[in-house]
């Protein structure tokens, strides 16, 4: 074909295809039709990565949920043009953004160095919500609806009958997640505070206007990733537009280490009100639905607004049954301190709640969400099952007398012995060295997990008297040595008492094996002792992020009382006892703000009753 009758070819296509424009143009304008004035986006983002490099592993999620109202831009789309046309595109604005995201990651070591190190090397998490509103003078937030209205066979190769075509800028913005990395400090491994930057910069959508039904649509592909992902932003299309190439993300068939999933809709959306749960780090809608948990498993739960997350006003949690925020116990100073924090009113608030119940229930509790989305009064509901182990303590005290025994102790590092001269109980069976014993049965594999005992001493008093003086002192609430107080299913205590004594003969070793206990200095007439404690047996299930709650408890008293009429005298203990209550549900968690002490300091008696003749 010769190029002037190629031309000519050209021209006369050109001009039936205005001709034929003009005519449905005119159709168009005779119809009266009118667009939408504002069009209403919801957007979800997923995206997940496992990267291994050989040395270490990442594995990670980003999720994001945001929504927009967009308006009708007249001017921009040619609307108010004179005299009227019918435009070929219509151009809807944005003006903010908002939703929420959530990012999780790990990163650990397959071997780690030095071997003495845990494997975790950084770990972050983190979620908020989001609002995001460009500058007036920058257009970031755009739809284009080009819809020709010209049969298929009509349009010029290369452009499509009818596409929308969205962009957003800035969506999430530079977010700031915290966590925690691991150190080496003096040969030994720690974790300091640590933090990444992160955020979706830009969403691009082009796809064909459907013929019937919404524009709506969900996308899924599997990526290669050379590292860790940091910027979440997303461009994906399904057309070309001439020679334009088409946006779509890389995406591979196999060995991929990252899976992409995008979802969105231009459509109005009844409101309404889920909720959802962490789990494996994952929000699962639970939305209605029964879960099962055991004492001590957190459950994290959030709820969401559809459409948009900030579209959720005056929201309130109702949490049935025994719950709390979280058990903390630490450490200062050679001090131990335990303390049980609970849900406040502003945790109820939030829409984002985390817990543990700490008690099980004969039914289900129904936890429930009322909040008010777009004007409308709703309530999101789940159920749970809360379970625990049906375990109990034993106590045994064992059949015995009490003594005055000798006890010594050689401290290694001082290279010392220190003889302990107390009044103690002592069992007939030779084999039972203590004055009482916990135990309880094993864990079923129902519900593996461990278990603890801890120890508080409710009251410790101490009363010194003599035929001249009485002091005493008291002291409540500190925890008995140490926190916990074992972690065996079986554990003992042997309380005694300090006797003053003189040593009359030692052995080879140094410590004492004769005394006497009416020591010439000693002008006393009574020692007495009475120690109440509380033992806790405390369960904590094998799940992510559980903790210690308490299970069952024991009420016993260890009371050591040695008093004579004159100094001289032999001491009379006939007063001593130990008793112990049957094991109970715990109704309250151990808390403690201190150690209880061996001897508390002593100050006169209230009463000091006269001396006798």
């Amino acid at each position: 074909m010769h190029k002037r009758n190629l031309r000519k070819t050209n021209a006369s296509f050109l001009n039936l295809f205005i001709l034929v424009m003009m005519i449905l143009v005119a159709s168009a304008i005779a119809r009266g039709e009118e667009p939408k004035k504002t069009l209403p986006v919801g957007l979800s983002v997923d995206v997940r990565w496992e990267i291994d490099d050989g040395k270490k592993i990442w594995k990670g999620s980003f999720r994001m949920n945001a929504n927009t109202t967009l308006n009708l831009d007249r001017s921009g789309s040619g609307l108010d043009h004179k005299p009227k046309l019918t435009p070929f595109s219509l151009k809807y604005r944005g003006r903010t953004f908002g939703g929420s995201c959530q990012f999780e990651e790990t990163l650990i070591q397959k071997e780690p160095q030095p071997s003495i190190c845990p494997p975790l090397l950084e770990q972050y998490s983190g979620s908020r919500s989001f609002s995001y509103s460009p500058l007036e003078q920058f257009d970031w937030i755009n739809l284009f609806l080009r819809r020709f209205g010209v049969p298929k066979g009509f349009m010029p190769m290369g452009i499509p009958n009818a596409y929308y075509e969205f962009f957003a800028g800035g969506i999430t913005g530079k977010i700031v997640v915290h966590g925690r990395k691991r150190k080496i400090v003096n040969g030994k491994c720690t974790y300091e505070k640590a933090e990444k930057e992160i955020g979706m910069n830009e969403i691009g959508l082009r796809f064909p206007i459907p013929q019937k039904g919404p524009m709506k649509g969900k996308r899924r592909w599997r990526a290669k990733l050379d590292g860790p992902p940091r910027n979440f932003s997303i461009k994906i299309s399904e057309m070309g537009m001439k020679k334009e190439k088409r946006f779509r993300p890389a995406s591979v068939a196999t060995g991929g280490n990252a899976t992409y999933t995008i979802s969105w809709s231009f459509e109005e959306v009844s409101p309404a009100l889920q909720i959802k749960r962490l789990q494996e780090g994952q929000w699962a809608d639970v939305t209605d639905e029964t879960q099962t948990v055991v004492v001590g498993e957190q459950v994290r739960l959030r709820a969401f607004a559809i459409p948009g997350s900030d579209g959720l006003q005056k929201g309130r949690w109702t949490i049935p049954g025994k719950t709390v925020k979280q058990f903390i116990v630490t450490h200062e100073r050679e001090q131990i301190a335990g303390k049980s924090i609970f849900l406040k009113d502003e945790d109820l608030k939030k829409p984002e709640i985390l817990f543990y119940w700490w008690d099980k229930s004969k039914k289900s509790f129904s936890v429930k969400y009322k909040a008010t989305v777009q004007g409308k009064k709703m309530t999101g509901e789940t159920r749970f099952d809360v379970k625990e182990p049906n375990i109990k303590i034993k106590t045994e005290i064992p059949p015995g007398k009490w003594i005055v025994a000798n006890t010594p102790y050689y401290d290694p590092k001082a290279q010392s012995l220190k003889d302990y001269v107390n009044l103690i109980y002592d069992p007939e069976d030779k084999s039972k060295d203590f004055s009482i014993r916990f135990s309880h049965d094993p864990l079923s594999a129902q519900f593996p997990g461990e278990t603890q005992y801890v120890q508080i001493v409710q009251k410790l008093s101490q009363r010194e008297k003599s035929d001249y003086s009485c002091k005493e002192g008291e002291d409540y609430g500190g925890i008995d040595m140490t926190y916990p107080y074992s972690k065996d299913p079986v554990t003992t205590d042997r309380p005694g008492l300090p006797m003053q004594f003189d040593c009359l003969k030692r052995d080879k070793k140094g410590a004492c094996v004769k005394w006497d206990s009416n020591a010439a200095a000693d002008y006393k007439l009574q020692y007495e002792t009475k120690m109440k404690f509380e033992m806790f047996l405390m369960f904590r299930p094998d799940k992510p992020q559980s903790i210690f709650v308490p299970l069952r408890v024991v009420n016993w008293n260890w009371i050591a009382d040695c008093h004579r009429k004159y100094p001289n005298d032999p001491w009379n203990w006939q007063g001593c006892n130990i008793t112990a209550t049957r094991d109970r549900e715990a109704e309250k968690f151990p808390e403690w703000d201190h150690v209880s002490p061996e001897e508390v300091p002593l100050k006169p008696c209230k009463r000091n009753p006269p001396k006798e003749k």
